[in-house]
């Protein structure tokens, strides 16, 4: 399989399967081009560092310690789980809650482009010293079976470090989507093309839930990605994703994988729970 065939995976990734305890290899985004959710990103990134032959070795795994710490190994070994049950008193669906209107795809589009608006203004009150910085267009789209939607927007922030060009992604869904529950995000599915190292729930003093994930490539460990997830009271839920790679296909394959993602915990969580971010 060639270079260009892997990136057409990134493009072309896009199922309408209902979500089975919310894996995101069928979650339906569409990021500029189409895509993939987090999951499947991870495994053409892997497949498009093999197809260069070994030209990059990976010469770091990073794994983010509960007290905020990086710990960093030459050689990655398998990495085990670390998972954080939510508290008894967070129920989600948030109980009672009516479903809100549906939005008309006009109307979901005029919520994408204001969040374009936003989302790189929010993005670098949170990181600094990046360079080609741009939104990337917030596309509506209508996930699982249950809602003719639309009901999730999912789009993000290009930028430039050091080591190249990257993105974070965000994704924004309706409370008419039927998202799964914190402890379904940090369940172990042996389906997925990776693997939690960390995933830690938290209640939040507004009543709020805020998940913690980081995961590493199960054929792979030098990819890495870390997410911020917000349940809302309202039945939203913001997911702010950062890699230590670059998730849009874009750029050379040559492109060595950074130390750790390009945004900490504090830095994602901040944007995940900022109340411009909905739907």
């Amino acid at each position: 399989m060639i270079e260009k065939e892997l990136r057409d995976g990134l493009r072309g990734a896009v199922s309408d399967e209902p979500p089975l305890g919310f894996d995101p290899d069928d979650a339906v985004t569409r990021i500029g081009v189409r895509v993939r959710r987090r999951r499947a990103t991870f495994a053409v990134a892997a497949a498009v560092v093999a197809v260069v032959g070994g030209a990059v070795a990976v010469q770091q795994s990073v794994g983010l310690g509960r007290s905020g710490d990086v710990e960093i190994a030459t050689r990655p070994s398998p990495p085990t789980s670390t998972t954080t049950p939510s508290r008894p008193d967070f129920t989600w669906p948030v109980p009672g809650l009516a479903p809100p209107k549906r939005l008309s795809q006009a109307e979901a589009d005029a919520r994408g482009r204001a969040l374009r608006d936003v989302v790189v203004p929010k993005f670098l009150q949170q990181v600094k010293g990046m360079s080609n910085v741009r939104a990337m267009p917030f596309d509506s789209t209508t996930a699982g079976p249950d809602d003719p939607g639309p009901n999730v927007l999912e789009g993000g922030v290009e930028f430039r470090d050091q080591e190249g060009d990257t993105a974070v992604l965000v994704s924004v869904y309706s409370a008419r989507y039927a998202f799964p529950g914190p402890d379904q995000e940090c369940a172990d599915d042996p389906h997925s093309s990776v693997r939690n190292t960390i995933c830690r729930v938290d209640r939040l003093a507004d009543g709020t839930a805020l998940v913690f994930n980081e995961a590493v490539g199960k054929e792979d460990p030098g990819n890495v990605i870390a997410s911020a997830l917000h349940y809302r009271l309202d039945g939203v839920v913001v997911r702010v994703t950062a890699y230590n790679y670059n998730p849009t296909g874009k750029g050379t394959p040559l492109q060595s994988r950074r130390a750790r993602t390009t945004m900490t915990e504090q830095q994602l969580t901040a944007v995940a729970t900022d109340r411009a971010f909905t739907m």
